[in-house]
């Protein structure tokens, strides 16, 4: 889930600041002070779980039609607040019917991996749902940088972190990542999860949205050296890298992140993307399974559905605490 991905389309100084988005605390009271699922949420929850079908479609077109304006928050596995975002409620429904969790696997690994005190980047944060869970697991002992240019879900994601007091613990952008420093497009699909640089539906929304690359912005200090990057970025995970190969060489961070056929609309492979991330550091790594992680030495083989998120672990990185599975 995620879409901060970019391959810059016109060039920009590496120096320039990043967007950071920010809710008035009277705002993030008001939130905080909302009681009880309003209507629209309750019977978009009633649809999802027990229709047989559309259980996505129909709580977005009840957000869409019916909850313009409504304060309503549902809470995550590890106890963050999260804010809802109406246009999609699809989202939030699914992560109550999941117990709290976007994806199971993800979540544990991230709460695995991060350390108190971690400096971690969200890199397509989307809702900012493992934002906020990973903060609350960490009890806001962390340092997050959450990465979203879709701006009603990021201002969404600011929202969320200012109702959970973490305002000065998670700062929010805009921004896509990639490359190169510039702007790009952002396409965006009636699912917002499935946002991208590079467009899967013919209706998808074009947004115009300002590129940096992860080394300018710890160049120029507006972000520290991360140690724990979590990256779903539908596909463009390669650019992104790309534009982190400096910070990868010099201080590499443990990185979660998802090698899937969205590569191909990228125009490489899952032995592209370990090759490079290898070429940067010799990274150890792990398949990300609902039974823990999998040590594996051939982590650019697998491309099947239990295999399409992995953990590359830098040397000196201990294992992570969630079950190692042996080598595959």
């Amino acid at each position: 889930m995620g879409n901060a991905e970019a391959i810059a389309t016109r060039g920009a100084s590496t120096m320039a600041t990043m967007p950071v988005v920010t809710v008035p605390k009277a705002e993030a009271e008001q939130w905080r002070a909302a009681s009880g699922q309003p209507l629209a949420m309750r019977a978009a929850m009633a649809w999802a779980r027990y229709s047989p079908r559309a259980k996505g479609w129909m709580p977005r077109i009840i957000g869409r039609r019916f909850a313009s304006g409504m304060k309503s928050t549902v809470r995550t596995r590890s106890g963050g607040i999260v804010a809802v975002d109406p246009a999609n409620l699809d989202i939030y429904v699914r992560v109550v019917l999941n117990g709290g969790v976007w994806e199971k696997q993800i979540h544990d690994a991230c709460c695995a991996v991060a350390r108190p005190g971690d400096v971690v980047l969200d890199i397509g944060a989307n809702a900012g749902i493992i934002a906020m869970d990973l903060a609350a697991h960490l009890k806001g002992d962390v340092r997050m940088f959450a990465f979203e240019p879709i701006p009603t879900l990021a201002r969404t994601v600011a929202l969320s972190a200012a109702i959970n007091g973490l305002q000065d613990r998670i700062t929010v952008s805009e921004s896509m990542l990639g490359s190169a420093g510039g702007e790009a497009s952002l396409f965006v699909p009636k699912h917002a999860i499935h946002a991208s640089a590079k467009s899967r539906e013919a209706d998808a929304v074009e947004l115009k949205r300002p590129v940096f690359t992860l080394d300018s912005l710890v160049e120029s200090g507006q972000i520290p050296q991360p140690d724990f990057i979590k990256i779903d970025v539908e596909g463009a995970e390669l650019e992104v890298f790309k534009g982190a190969a400096g910070l990868l060489r010099s201080r590499p961070p443990a990185i979660a992140f998802e090698a899937d056929q969205n590569m191909q609309r990228f125009g490489y492979t899952r032995a592209d993307l370990i090759g490079f991330l290898s070429g940067c550091s010799p990274y150890r790594y792990y398949y990300i399974t609902a039974h823990g992680f999998t040590a594996t030495d051939k982590p650019d083989e697998s491309m099947d559905d239990d295999h399409n998120n992995l953990l590359a672990l830098p040397p000196g990185r201990p294992e992570p605490r969630f079950g190692v599975n042996p080598v595959r």
